[in-house]
């Protein structure tokens, strides 16, 4: 059976805490599977985050897998944040609490569920199985200990404007393959929701992204050639880039990590097809430790909007 998780399966969730294996589902790039963990039971079991739920499969008060997403601010997507099972009978379990979860997202109205596990985990074929799609593989890079940088801006690198949507936009599209596009977003508005840039109030819009995640782009020729994002809390970097901006990439990278805490990790990640950050990565010091799959399940179906059309003449029998 699965239901939610309740405040009375703490006892059955303490036992299973010490016999299941580690939470496959990562929610950021520097993550890595841990245990589960009381204080995450608590929250969830109380319902204290309203943005979160969790699903377990329990038998007999014996809990043999644990599922759980939280929505993101302001859109109808859930990223699945707990993903845990006992290691002997994952396949099986993985795939009923996905099939759960999906039916739960679906009668809540959501449009999309984010995956994100280690590439060689079993969750993937069993995600797959459950009609979820691989849309790409992030490889993760640590630099050990961040050495304290002079911050320097760098040439022509400016913070990133409200009004740079369309811009960024464009070079999202002219960068990111289709079959990503196609789950992250093939529309402005698609992509602006899983940004994450849909419904902040634009009075809180300067206040909030700046605790979260800084911004930068570099303009040429009246459009974006590159796009910086700085997560101080996390200590990580990410870059986009067209291919012709190669010799751009050792100046941004280097912005990027001048804008980090110094002493310790930092982390940077790459997509299949921004291959050419490697090398820079690689001569600053950075180590891959980890290759990610990111995987999603579309539950809404892309109608296309209503739009006037030529009248044409109809022909009088």
């Amino acid at each position: 059976m699965i239901r939610t998780l309740r405040p009375t399966d703490l006892v059955a969730y303490l036992s299973f805490r010490g016999r299941a294996g580690p939470n496959e589902a990562l929610l950021r790039p520097n993550d890595t599977p841990t245990n589960s963990s009381l204080k995450g039971f608590i929250t969830r079991s109380l319902s204290i985050d309203p943005r979160c739920e969790s699903w377990l499969q329990i038998q007999d008060g014996r809990i043999d897998g644990l599922v759980g997403a939280r929505s993101r601010f302001g859109s109808d997507i859930w990223d699945i944040d707990q993903l845990i099972c006992l290691s002997h009978e994952s396949g099986t379990i993985y795939r009923a609490l996905l099939r759960h979860l999906t039916t739960a997202a679906s009668e809540e109205g959501v449009q999309k569920i984010f995956l994100r596990v280690m590439a060689g985990s079993s969750a993937v074929e069993a995600a797959r199985s459950t009609g979820f799609f691989q849309y790409a593989v992030e490889r993760v890079y640590q630099l050990g200990s961040l050495a304290t940088r002079v911050r320097s801006a760098a040439p022509a690198l400016r913070p990133r404007r409200r009004a740079d949507h369309h811009a960024l936009f464009q070079l999202y599209c002219s960068v990111v393959p289709v079959v990503v596009r196609q789950v992250e977003g093939m529309t402005l508005q698609e992509w602006r929701w899983t940004e994450g840039w849909g419904m902040r109030p634009p009075m809180n819009w300067r206040m909030d992204l700046p605790r979260a995640r800084r911004d930068f782009v570099l303009e040429k020729d009246l459009a974006l050639s590159a796009w910086l994002q700085v997560k101080p809390r996390f200590n990580t970097i990410w870059s986009l880039l067209r291919p012709e901006e190669q010799a751009e990439v050792p100046g941004i990278i280097r912005y990027g990590l001048s804008q980090l805490a110094s002493g310790k990790p930092a982390y940077c990640t790459v997509r299949e097809y921004q291959t050419f950050l490697e090398p820079v990565l690689q001569g600053e010091g950075f180590e891959l430790i980890a290759e990610q799959a990111l995987l999603a399940r579309v539950l809404a179906v892309r109608v296309q909007e209503p739009r006037l059309v030529p009248m044409r003449a109809h022909l009088s029998r």
